[in-house]
């Protein structure tokens, strides 16, 4: 269960554009690429704009190259670049 006074010492982070909301800080990104999927803090967006954090090359080529999040494309680029676990499996089915 959260614990309610963390809200005042943690801000939550968001990013609003076209009435679309993205809250960072509690979740990882997975992007999948050729034979691997990256794993990334949702606050990555915040690393590289606020403090110069700069990925190597092929995450951003990966993150260009990304499958719209949540689409069938998506699910499926997980399974085939992913780890050939059941649980794996499981997870992005």
């Amino acid at each position: 269960m959260a614990n309610p006074a963390f809200g005042s010492v943690l801000p939550r982070h968001k990013i609003e554009r076209d009435r679309l909301v993205v809250h960072f800080g509690a979740h990882n990104l997975y992007v999948p690429a050729k034979g691997c999927v990256y794993v990334a803090p949702s606050m990555i967006a915040h690393y590289v704009y606020m403090h110069n954090y700069e990925p190597p090359a092929v995450f951003w080529d990966a993150v260009m190259s990304c499958p719209e999040m949540g689409s069938e494309t998506y699910r499926q680029a997980l399974m085939v670049n992913g780890p050939s676990h059941e649980r794996w499996a499981r997870a992005v089915r």
